[in-house]
């Protein structure tokens, strides 16, 4: 007797069908790949080196230390919401098929929609913040390596990104089993870059600071008031870096066991990101100097960390882990636009996008939505 087309799939396709959903990702990401996209998508040591300056205007050494501990406890909080409702329902949609079970039936239509377009815009900003952030802090280890003779303007950062932008696109076009191998050696790459850069900061700075300034000297430098006020912008770190957890949630169609692989590698990274960015920031507060905020704010480069590596370590140390951020950004932007891809697909699954037939055409070979692959990083 034939087999039925259902008694073929996995259970997670079938559970796929049972949304109402045909599968057409091929499930090439394994837990620990599946990990290792989840890490790649916080990205703590580039993303920190390029959002260290909120802090640091805001308030200096105790508002970085205290808006991480307090903003990315937040965070945490909300992605270990995201990974149990993943676990319950994992596809492409992520948070906003979600509400299709979690909110009042009589708003559920409205308030699914507005949270499919707000993820989808929220998504193409952060993809695009991402490329300008990897834009600017290439152009800053090119400023270091002249000496400070090329200072970066906005428009090289535009164009630098624009370009980066592309590539990134064009890396995503690639069969999904290859972009599972180029994240699965992230984690590797990534925490060796940080442990080093934390190790030889620490041995090499000869005026540390105390724990006692990283935790309570305050220097508002944002101009806003109260003081208290001003620090709540520094939870604009945290913020950029840990609130992306759902990315994860959209390669559910392309993982093996979704249900569990999924949540475990939103809450495992989640909370790796949390204390490893915890003692990235403390390490940088110890070996800032005691100058304070001011100098590093007023670098030529216009990346605090950047300068703060050229103070500690010397110019060509400094150009080493500028450009070892460049590389870890890079593997942000990747995984980042994979997501934004998804995202597009599974709206225009839903028909809730113009074109909706366009986006959701999938590359049989390649396993991929070409289309939706161009068309978010064109937006």
């Amino acid at each position: 007797m034939a087999l039925s087309s259902s008694e073929h799939l996995d259970e997670a396709d079938k559970k796929l069908e049972a949304m109402g959903y045909k599968p057409v990702f091929k499930r090439e990401f394994s837990s620990w790949s599946t990990f290792s996209f989840a890490m790649s998508i916080s990205g703590i040591y580039g993303s920190l080196i390029s959002t260290w300056v909120y802090g640091l205007q805001a308030g200096g050494a105790a508002a970085i230390m205290w808006s991480w501990i307090v903003g990315g406890a937040g965070a945490l909080a909300l992605a270990v919401s995201l990974a149990e409702l993943s676990s319950a329902y994992p596809n492409a949609g992520a948070m906003y098929y979600t509400l299709r079970f979690l909110a009042p039936e009589k708003h559920m239509p409205l308030l699914c929609w507005m949270s499919g377009w707000i993820t989808l815009i929220g998504t193409i900003a952060g993809s695009a913040s991402t490329e300008y952030a990897t834009s600017q802090m290439l152009l800053g280890a090119i400023s270091i390596a002249t000496n400070s003779t090329y200072k970066p303007t906005v428009g090289h950062v535009v164009g630098a990104m624009a370009l980066l932008t592309l590539i990134h696109a064009g890396i995503n076009t690639l069969p999904t089993l290859w972009l599972t191998r180029l994240t699965s050696s992230y984690v590797v790459l990534h925490m060796t870059v940080l442990v080093s850069a934390c190790v030889y900061l620490l041995v090499q700075t000869k005026n540390k600071n105390s724990l006692a300034y990283a935790f309570t000297d305050f220097q508002p430098t944002s101009g806003w008031s109260p003081p208290g006020f001003a620090i709540l912008f520094g939870c604009l770190t945290p913020a950029w870096i840990m609130t992306s957890a759902d990315s994860t949630a959209r390669i559910a169609e392309e993982a093996k066991s979704p249900a569990l692989t999924i949540p475990r590698a939103i809450f495992v990274a989640s909370l790796s990101t949390y204390i490893l960015g915890f003692v990235f920031n403390l390490v940088l507060v110890l070996c800032m100097g005691p100058g304070g905020p001011f100098p590093l704010l007023n670098s030529p480069s216009g990346q605090p960390v950047v300068e703060l590596f050229t103070q500690a370590l010397g110019r060509a140390p400094a150009i080493f882990f500028t450009l070892c951020g460049v590389i870890i950004m890079n593997m942000v932007a990747i995984p980042g636009a994979q997501a934004g891809s998804r995202m597009v697909f599974a709206l225009a699954r839903d028909e809730l996008v113009p074109l909706a037939r366009m986006w959701t055409r999938v590359d049989v070979k390649r396993g991929t939505p070409i289309l939706a692959v161009w068309g978010e990083p064109e937006i």
